[in-house]
C-alpha cells in the first residue's frame, strides 16, 4: 500500500474530526472480514500480539471483546486503546 493510502486510512481511524461520513463508507468497504489485519494499519506492537494469539483477519478482531483482548499476554494500554478505538469502526 502507498503512503498517500496508508496515511488516509490512519487518518480515517484516529482522527474522527477529519473525517466525513463520506469518508467512513469508503472506510467500511475496504474492509471485509476476510481482509488480513496487515491492511487494518496497526502498530507494530498490536500487530504483533495479534497475530500471536492467532488473530489473522478483520472479521476475528470483530468478535473480539475487550475482555478477551485485556487478558492477551504482553497488551499494554496503547493497544488495548487502540483495538478499541478500532472497534468501534468495525
Amino acid at each position: 500500500m502507498n503512503k498517500p493510502v496508508k496515511k488516509k486510512m490512519y487518518m480515517l481511524l484516529f482522527n474522527r474530526d477529519q473525517r466525513s461520513e463520506s469518508d467512513e463508507i469508503i472506510y467500511h468497504m475496504k474492509l471485509t472480514d476476510d481482509t488480513p489485519i496487515e491492511k487494518m494499519q496497526l502498530t507494530v506492537r498490536t500487530y504483533t500480539i495479534l497475530k500471536q494469539h492467532g488473530v489473522h483477519s478483520v472479521g476475528q478482531v470483530r468478535n473480539l471483546t475487550m475482555a478477551e483482548i485485556q487478558r492477551m499476554h504482553n497488551i499494554h494500554e496503547k493497544c488495548i486503546d487502540e483495538l478499541s478505538e478500532l472497534l468501534k469502526w468495525l
